[in-house]
């Protein structure tokens, strides 16, 4: 028998569904932006109110990190328990993972600028995908081949403008670049098992928050560098928080709605967005070959990304 309750709300789920998909779609979305817009801050930090590179890094841990510890320990998680049982681990993934990812990345963007440093990174899937393939101990598909040949490309677009003979970016920047995208496939791998076994915000916190205790025992952030003034100020606001707390956010409660799967997808615009803000705000010039490797790249993390 026909029930038109039912039908009611049958669609009132369908509605609900779409609606939660959509708000997935936007946070998603949203994260890329800030990570993007955060690149360009702290470019123009570095290059017009000499604040370095290091400092910035240890207050973008510290701040974020303490509070997602907050976050978790007002949700009744024990934050200290991984310290007890999983102490190396922890401690491994804050200095090599969370610290040497940001640290690198940052570095990346002073030689170079925040676009070049946000595509170099995004060479981190391809380099997973290559340690599977190693790990597994069997032959690379063809996906995987198309993915690593693209990135090359990219990559040789990008650092040489398609003359073999010269680099269109500095050594120092290619390395940094490079070594962003190691420490990023480092983060990404070696989280996976301590997300699994503990609570995703606790590890996320203690990575960035002991991370940054430990860039302190060397660059004191206490000692203040740079020029200070309002532009300065509502900058490190958004590095911080924007760029290193709310993106976060945002992306997991994006994924939830969308899947890791499209939400991998959609966090492609970072790259995107870090061109075009490079450009409009700073006055960043990108060649045809700049944005050629910058779609090379991009087209990797979607081969690697959609499912047959």
């Amino acid at each position: 028998m026909y029930k038109p309750g039912f039908t009611v709300c049958w669609l009132s789920a369908i509605q609900l569904t779409m609606n939660s998909l959509n708000r997935g779609i936007v946070y998603v979305l949203l994260a890329p932006l800030f990570w993007g817009l955060s690149g360009v801050f702290a470019q123009f930090l570095f290059r017009d109110r000499a604040i370095t590179p290091e400092w910035l890094v240890c207050v973008r841990l510290l701040i974020p990190g303490f509070i997602l510890l907050l976050f978790a320990a007002l949700r009744s998680v024990n934050i200290f328990a991984i310290w007890l049982f999983d102490t190396g681990r922890i401690a491994l993934f804050s200095i090599f993972g969370i610290a040497a990812a940001q640290l690198s990345y940052f570095m990346a963007i002073k030689e170079s600028n925040a676009a070049t440093a946000t595509v170099l990174q995004y060479l981190s899937p391809v380099i997973v995908a290559a340690v599977i393939t190693v790990k597994l101990r069997r032959l690379p598909s063809a996906r995987t081949v198309a993915a690593i040949v693209l990135a090359l490309a990219g990559t040789f677009f990008i650092t040489t403008h398609g003359n073999p003979g010269s680099l269109s970016i500095s050594g120092a920047a290619l390395a940094w670049g490079l070594g962003s995208a190691f420490a990023f496939t480092f983060y990404v791998m070696y989280s996976v098992n301590l997300v699994r076994k503990w609570n995703g915000m606790m590890v996320i916190g203690w990575g960035m928050f002991a991370g940054g205790v430990m860039l302190s025992l060397f660059i004191h952030p206490w000692n203040i560098p740079g020029v200070w003034n309002a532009g300065t100020f509502a900058s490190i606001a958004f590095v911080v928080f924007f760029g290193g707390l709310i993106s976060y956010y945002f992306y997991l409660m994006g994924i939830q709605s969308t899947g890791s799967q499209a939400g991998t997808i959609l966090s492609c615009t970072e790259p995107l967005h870090s061109a075009l803000f490079s450009i409009i705000f700073l006055g960043v010039h990108f060649t045809g070959m700049d944005w050629l490797g910058l779609l090379c790249i991009i087209s990797t993390v979607i081969i690697l990304t959609v499912r047959r």
